[in-house]
């Protein structure tokens, strides 16, 4: 059988399917970013050890991975429930009204990380063309670590979107089996 309905769960699914896959891929990166941010740490230490002075770059690099991994991280934390959300006033609302107000919030906050996310790549942008170069002796192009950044916060909003989504159409809240 094909129709608008069909049709309409067909799209659905393959929304929820690409922000299922979204998630998974902030995960990877929040979770290669934590795995480089501890060999990074524990190569500073043993350089410490061995030269008596620290790697130049280790400061900069670490801030930018720990940011990373947050930022990165945050869709997936969305899809799978681990988040604050407002949890005693919806447990305390009847199960149609704790719905619709967690799909108003959820619409809300893409609509609040849809902006973050155009501002950073915005902000991404005009660090690539003028060539802005971060403070710390690495000097380090700024786009590089910025770009990631942008990209968690996108991946924010899909996942919100994603979650309004699975609301509205009578599912579960997280992309959680």
């Amino acid at each position: 059988m094909t129709g608008p309905m069909t049709t309409g769960a067909t799209m659905t699914a393959a929304f929820l399917r690409l922000v299922a896959g979204a998630e998974r891929l902030g995960l990877w990166g929040a979770s290669l970013s934590l795995v480089t941010l501890v060999a990074l740490g524990l190569t500073e230490i043993g350089w410490r050890a061995i030269s008596g002075g620290g790697l130049g770059f280790a400061v900069e690099y670490t801030g930018y991975l720990t940011g990373l991994a947050f930022t990165l991280g945050l869709g997936w934390a969305v899809g799978q429930g681990g988040h604050i959300r407002l949890p005693f006033l919806l447990a305390r609302l009847p199960e149609p009204a704790a719905r619709r107000l967690d799909i108003a919030l959820s619409l809300m906050g893409a609509g609040i990380a849809v902006a973050a996310a155009l501002g950073l790549v915005a902000w991404t942008w005009t660090s690539a063309v003028e060539g802005a170069r971060s403070y710390f002796a690495s000097r380090t192009l700024l786009a590089i670590p910025q770009a990631p950044f942008s990209l968690g916060v996108a991946g924010l909003a899909l996942s919100l979107a994603g979650r309004a989504v699975r609301l509205a159409t009578g599912r579960t809240a997280t992309g959680r089996p």
